[in-house]
């Protein structure tokens, strides 16, 4: 298995080619969060669809991913749920992906999309002037 050597522990650490948006104000839920549901709910913010808010994993690589048990993770990805943080609905067994949306998610902007859609609105703005110009001829 890959980062396990005899007698040694390992840790690969994958290089950051992206960012996640976290909040500000999650720092007034760590008052009432565990340690252990954190843990799991920015691997769940980092795992995202950027556009959707969905997450395909299962509770083995959460557990891989957390260093946490599948008891802890399941009992965190429960409680997350009844603080309205994710749907969730479980998987019929621990290797198949369970179905979690974060709540709340606001789809990230990336800049390329956001000057495309300046030009889109540009080239829209411009077509109904050629069109009132033509309805008025």
């Amino acid at each position: 298995m890959p980062g396990k050597m005899p007698g040694k522990l390992v840790l690969l650490m994958a290089k950051p080619q992206s960012y996640v948006k976290l909040r500000r104000g999650i720092r007034d839920h760590l008052k009432i969060m565990s340690s252990s549901e954190l843990k799991v709910y920015i691997d769940l913010l980092i795992s995202a669809n950027f556009k959707t808010g969905k997450v395909r994993t299962n509770v083995s690589t959460i557990c891989e991913t957390c260093g946490l048990s599948s008891k802890i993770v399941n009992s965190a990805l429960n409680r997350l749920a009844i603080m309205k943080y994710i749907t969730y609905r479980p998987a019929k067994n621990q290797w198949q992906d369970a179905k979690i949306k974060i709540s709340k998610y606001a789809p990230e902007k990336h800049e390329n999309a956001s000057v495309k859609s300046s030009e889109n609105a540009q080239v829209e703005h411009d077509a109904k002037i050629k069109i009132n110009k033509n309805a008025a001829v």
